[in-house]
């Protein structure tokens, strides 16, 4: 068997069973580690000897494509947020651009009640907010008036516009 045989049957038992992706990078590889071990000296023949039948290495390269598939299935990046990871512990990220990881920041399961009461407090907080607001303006009517003199009179030094 020669190196175009070899290549040409590991093409032929990939093709149309695994991703172009995976396809490309996977036809790259034995063609390139083939070439490097040529340019160390080895013999084709004994480099291909090493590798054995490229339906075998195909067989192979389609499970695993099947089985990261498998694995990946149900799971975005708009999912991350439903899938079981222990309170407080960084879990598995992947962008949607093909990076994959774990880390970068901490998931916390809340549910939907749990979602209810932030959003409750965060409802809250923002009528407190306002209220002071009100009541500071309603207290101290004259520091608003000076407040608006001041910005008026910082935008004309700069030369701001209106």
């Amino acid at each position: 068997m020669t190196k175009q045989d070899f290549l040409t049957g590991l093409e032929q038992a990939l093709s149309g069973e695994v991703s172009r992706d995976v396809f490309l990078e996977n036809v790259t590889y034995y063609r390139d580690y083939i070439d490097g071990e040529i340019r160390k000296g080895r013999r084709e023949e004994e480099v291909l000897e090493e590798l054995g039948s490229p339906r075998l290495i195909a067989r192979t390269i389609i499970d695993a494509a099947q089985a990261e598939a498998e694995e990946d299935a149900g799971f975005s990046g708009q999912d991350m947020f439903r899938r079981e990871a222990p309170y407080g512990e960084y879990e598995e990220y992947d962008d949607g651009k093909g990076n994959r990881g774990t880390g970068g920041f901490r998931v916390f399961h809340t549910g939907f009640a749990g979602c209810l009461w932030i959003l409750a407090i965060a409802v809250l907080l923002l009528i407190l907010v306002f209220t002071m607001v009100v009541r500071f303006v309603y207290a101290f009517p004259w520091l608003v008036v000076i407040g608006i003199v001041l910005y008026i009179w910082h935008r004309r030094n700069r030369g701001g516009y209106w």
